[in-house]
């Protein structure tokens, strides 16, 4: 089993959000989302970049910690039990971005960067942070087709006062989990690697 660090989840995030060359920088909007399969999605690629960041391919088991039975809604106070909610984000940490009134959440990612502190009007301190977002499919009940995610850097302004919400996910329990894809091992290399050199010849 893999030790749970930040740094892999952020690697493996950047790696997909590399895919897609964009970096968007207007996304005040997303508060007013009020898309629950966006919202859904967002999770799931958290999952998926906590997921295989954390895969031993010995074991066949990933250390991610966090249930992928959990929604949205009740991750939060799942992680409140454990006492790893922050007030402050770090590298790494998974973030929930609330609603404009702060009475939902709309929108999971991971924080790459914490660029900026700086202090509102009412004291409270308001994080400029770049972030990594992306959406993942949901996996239809009778397909077990690999569903390819989707990701973007992005530069927020988050806050618990806005009712943001950090995830040191890192001081939690590891899990054991399984894939939910069996990936065939060759059981014979030295074959393979003849094949390879009559191929190059």
């Amino acid at each position: 089993m893999l030790p749970l660090k930040p740094e892999p989840v952020v690697a493996t995030a950047i790696a997909v959000a590399s895919w897609e060359y964009q970096r968007n920088t207007d996304v005040e909007h997303d508060r007013a989302s009020a898309d629950a399969k966006r919202r859904d999605a967002s999770l799931r690629f958290v999952h998926f970049v906590g997921f295989w960041s954390h895969y031993d391919p010995e074991s066949r088991l990933s250390s991610w910690p966090l249930s992928r039975s959990i929604g949205i809604t009740d991750l939060a106070g799942y992680v409140e039990q454990h006492h790893r909610l922050e007030s402050r984000p770090a590298k790494g940490d998974v973030f929930l971005l609330a609603n404009y009134d702060g009475t939902r959440h709309v929108r999971a990612g991971i924080i790459a960067a914490v660029e900026e502190v700086r202090t509102m009007l009412n004291d409270s301190p308001e994080f400029v942070c770049t972030t990594i977002e992306g959406e993942l499919g949901a996996l239809d009940a009778g397909s077990a087709a690999l569903q390819i995610p989707v990701a973007r850097l992005v530069r927020r302004r988050l806050s618990g006062a806005y009712g943001d919400r950090f995830i040191r996910w890192c001081d939690l329990p590891p899990q054991a989990w399984p894939a939910a894809l069996e990936y065939r091992i060759p059981g014979n290399l030295v074959t393979l690697a003849r094949r390879s050199r009559r191929t190059a010849a």
